[in-house]
């Protein structure tokens, strides 16, 4: 994943004109934190996101929560969970606090902010002062979905990441193996393929969810507590449930009545076929085999296929020379409307001649 498209995926923001303050003036930390404002969001290069009203910010709350499920929000320093594995920047990405309780409030997406010791005596000594939060939008409407995280910052606007980005034209590789063995890929699995397996594990989620009866953006502890409670409340009533082993035998019978009335169907249908001169008897292995596959295609195909099997022939098939034999036109037609070499089908009309089979 290169670091041009982790900036087209994810956007800093505290793009807008007032910061976000993580401490009053006096360095005193906030227990409240604000997010993201409702309404127009501008970034110091120019981009603008949205949160259009009430409804959508609360939307973007109840998609936070799921993309967390029991883990609580982080806030790291100067986006090191973006950056954390780049060389020359410590390879560490530790957290300043944790947020939790997202909710709509005032005009804000705000959250309920735990400080670690070591980000309130930062905060105290005003060696950091602003929160810029990390989240997903939509390219096309710029419309923002979820909020990821956040990170103490002293420039809080998309402008960092695009200069750190920009730093290396060629991009970067940042190392998805951890995302990878945490979502059970392997090392060498793409940020598409992380993606895909985290959107899966999200509607695994959400259909478990309401499988318990649960609400929408039901926690993983809360899933975990639901089908525990259910597991204690009793073992399925046997006299309501079949057998695992007893339905795939019946399963299996089933399979195997089905196969045999498409196999007798078939060769009804072929042998009747043959009987009404439309199909010769050396062609009867390639009208099973597609009467077995399409009996309605074979039907159709009969129904409007010329009489091949020429009644001179059968009739005096001891009496005829093999070799004075020849194809009729509609045998000739016959052959090319199923792909069959003319010559192919002579030889073995004048070998069933010879045996007495025509």
């Amino acid at each position: 994943m290169t670091r041009n498209a982790l900036q087209r995926l994810l956007a800093a923001g505290a793009a807008f004109a007032e910061p976000i303050a993580a401490a009053s003036a006096t360095g005193e930390p906030v227990k409240t934190l604000q997010l993201l404002p409702i309404g127009p969001i501008a970034a110091r290069d120019g981009r603008k996101w949205n949160i259009r009203d009430a409804a959508h910010a609360q939307a973007i709350v109840e998609a936070s929560k799921a993309s967390a499920g029991a883990a609580e929000i982080p806030v790291d320093y100067d986006h090191q969970t973006l950056f954390g594995a780049k060389d020359g920047v410590g390879r560490r990405a530790p957290a300043s606090g944790w947020l939790s309780n997202l909710r709509v409030d005032g005009g804000f997406i705000v959250a309920d902010v735990a400080w670690t010791d070591a980000a309130q005596a930062k905060l105290k000594a005003r060696e950091y002062r602003y929160f810029s939060p990390v989240f997903t939008f939509d390219k096309a409407s710029g419309d923002v979905s979820r909020i990821l995280h956040g990170a103490l910052t002293n420039f809080p606007a998309i402008t960092e990441l695009a200069a750190v980005a920009s730093a290396d034209p060629q991009g970067s590789s940042m190392d998805l193996k951890a995302l990878a063995k945490a979502l059970g890929l392997s090392e060498t699995a793409t940020l598409e393929e992380c993606v895909a397996a985290a959107s899966a594990l999200q509607a695994n989620q959400t259909a478990v969810g309401a499988a318990l009866k649960l609400q929408a953006g039901a926690t993983g502890e809360q899933i975990v507590a639901a089908a525990t409670a259910a597991v204690a409340a009793g073992v399925p009533d046997p006299s309501k449930f079949a057998p695992l082993s007893e339905l795939q035998a019946a399963n299996a019978r089933i399979a195997a009545l089905e196969t045999a009335a498409v196999e007798e169907k078939a060769t009804e249908a072929v042998d009747q076929a043959i009987a009404s001169g439309k199909l010769t008897p050396a062609n009867r292995d390639w009208g099973l085999g597609y009467a077995r596959k399409d009996l309605a295609g074979f039907g159709a195909f009969i129904g409007a296929a010329p009489v091949v099997a020429a009644a001179a022939v059968t009739a005096a098939a001891g009496r005829v020379d093999p070799e004075s034999v020849t194809l009729t036109d509609e045998e000739t037609a016959f052959c090319r409307s199923i792909g069959l070499a003319p010559e192919k089908f002579l030889k073995t009309k004048k070998e069933e001649v010879a045996h007495g089979r025509a």
